[in-house]
């Protein structure tokens, strides 16, 4: 798997599934209720796929507090609130 890290001061917004019609362009129909994107600077994005409605909602909405609750305190960046995403493989 891979692994990357992005500090939370990086999210610029999160879009859970039921956001808005215009993700429609971005997801097929049957996925679109599965997925979250987390739109970063630099014009950069991830894109989490789930297997039910419910983890990709509870999962952006845990996101969009945890963005907010940053910029409300300046937008740490300090290495201690990375945003890890992928997976370790295990030897």
């Amino acid at each position: 798997g891979v692994q990357r890290e992005a500090p939370m001061s990086s999210v610029r917004w999160v879009r859970p599934p039921a956001d808005d019609a215009s993700q429609r362009s971005w997801f097929s129909p049957n996925e679109r209720n599965q997925m979250v994107v987390l739109r970063l600077a630099g014009g950069r994005f991830l894109r989490f796929r789930f297997t039910t409605k419910d983890q990709a909602s509870y999962f952006g909405t845990c996101m969009r507090i945890l963005v907010k609750s940053g910029q409300g305190s300046g937008g740490d960046s300090s290495p201690s609130s990375p945003l890890r995403t992928g997976s370790k493989l295990s030897r």
